[in-house]
């Protein structure tokens, strides 16, 4: 067997084992709207759970904001969601207090993207940032929750992106 083929298997093995992580992470994104920096730097001390039992991701949001300005982001967990964070829990045993997931770089995780995009004939573009548009906009102001909640779960210091959401999602239902 030639260097190149075990290399290409190499290749289609590494992308069919992380298929099974990349289908969690393509759910989780867009049932929590975190950004992909978000999701990668998520650890078990994000999560809380309230006096009613509800649990929560909670966390200060840095990108997007001001210089030395930050905001927190409030997420309540649906349960597809949780299912995923118990299934990923205790991934790393070396750093329990880690990571939630093991996310592959911004990079790579666009690639296998565009992998899956062309698998399954999708003609968009698929990134990890459509995801949180579709939290904001299909999940969150289609189902009718008020702007405000959203721009906290989405941890927005202003309401300009939120603008932008509502106005595409005015645009698609003209559509229809």
């Amino acid at each position: 067997m030639q260097i190149n083929a075990i290399w290409l298997y190499y290749n289609e093995l590494s992308f069919i084992c992380c298929i099974l992580l990349l289908a969690a992470l393509i759910i989780f994104y867009p049932l929590t709207g975190l950004s992909y920096q978000g999701i990668s730097t998520l650890c078990p001390s994000h999560l809380f759970r309230d006096d009613e039992g509800t649990l929560w991701i909670c966390r200060t949001r840095a990108e997007g904001a001001e210089v030395g300005d930050s905001c927190t982001s409030r997420v309540p967990l649906l349960k597809p969601a949780m299912v995923l964070l118990e299934k990923y829990r205790g991934w790393n045993p070396m750093n329990p207090e880690g990571p939630c997931f093991p996310v592959p770089s911004v990079q790579k995780m666009n690639e296998y993207l565009k992998e899956v995009s062309v698998l399954c004939r999708i003609s968009k573009r698929l990134t990890t940032q459509m995801a949180r548009n579709t939290f904001a906009a299909t999940v969150t102001l289609a189902n009718r929750i008020p702007k405000e909640h959203v721009g906290e779960m989405l941890g927005y210091s202003s309401d300009y992106m939120l603008r932008h959401y509502t106005q595409a999602l005015e645009r698609n239902s003209q559509k229809a």
